[in-house]
């Protein structure tokens, strides 16, 4: 699989015409970072995903927060369209909240080996060599708790296999 070519943030200035008027000032303070991003989509039994351009807005203060949710800080009222600064934060939260849960409720159901192997694709896909990859694995596993000291991988453990 051939690597991704890493496509370099180029920062929009207030003065770009792809920034709605309504948050230049706030860009042009510095309270909201714009930039052109990409949006991918994986499309089963297509090789290669769709993708396509957005506006990336970044709260980079609370003023900028405010800015990009119209000025509400507390939930949305009724009939109002939009969720508030609170509201955000609070999605962004649980999501990092519940991906730690999940992780260990798919370590409890599909075992060590499964964690392992979905480490070791995310340091590959990093650039770490295969080898070095499955060291740090374990050895942050073990220092986390999660594995015994001295695991070794069983003899026929294998990043493609789903065990």
């Amino acid at each position: 699989m051939a690597k991704e070519k890493k496509v370099p943030v180029v920062y929009l200035g207030s003065d770009d015409s792809r920034i709605p008027e309504s948050v230049r000032a706030s860009v042009e303070s510095g309270d909201i970072r714009a930039s052109m991003s990409t949006v991918k989509v994986k499309i089963k039994g297509k090789k290669d995903p769709a993708s396509g351009p957005y506006l990336r807005l970044e709260a980079r203060t609370m003023p900028g927060a405010l800015v990009l949710t119209n000025g509400r800080l507390n939930c949305k009222e009724a009939g109002e369209k939009g969720n508030g600064v609170l509201d955000e934060f609070n999605y962004g939260l649980d999501l990092g909240v519940r991906a730690e849960v999940r992780g260990k409720i798919l370590q409890t159901l599909e075992g060590p080996e499964a964690a392992i192997r979905r480490g070791i694709k995310g340091l590959l896909a990093c650039g770490l060599p295969e080898a070095k990859a499955k060291r740090v694995i374990i050895e942050q596993m073990v220092e986390e708790g999660k594995l015994e000291a001295g695991y070794e991988l069983p003899a026929d453990f294998s990043l493609t296999a789903k065990k």
